[in-house]
């Protein structure tokens, strides 16, 4: 499934706005509250996490991702995230160690 078809293209503008971000994670993570409604969240990390896996992110992009996936679900009251569960997934298998590793920093906070 590509990313488009979960985002639109305006989606998708804001969202790379946001990964393009040289602020903290947590700004990043502000600027996605403020940009979108929360009842659009589950779709755009399903396209958030189709980018990654396709690997059309830079490094630094992935890392804001992962940490947005993160933060959308961080208060639920199930401690799963199924998104970063498949991150680390397929960080595993991809080239980043430091991808590995955040992932697994966020995963037992």
């Amino acid at each position: 499934m590509a990313a488009m078809e979960v985002i639109s293209h305006k989606e998708l503008t804001s969202i790379f706005g946001i990964l393009s971000a040289t602020d903290s994670l947590e700004s990043c993570w502000v600027s996605f509250g403020n940009a979108f409604s929360k009842s659009d969240y589950f779709r755009l990390c399903c396209g958030m996490a189709t980018l990654y896996v396709d690997g059309v992110l830079s490094k630094e992009q992935r890392l804001i991702v992962v940490f947005l996936l993160f933060a959308v679900y961080r208060n639920e009251q199930e401690n799963h995230n199924q998104f970063l569960v498949l991150l680390e997934e397929h960080a595993v298998v991809g080239e980043s160690m430091i991808d590995c590793w955040f992932i697994s920093v966020l995963l037992k906070s």
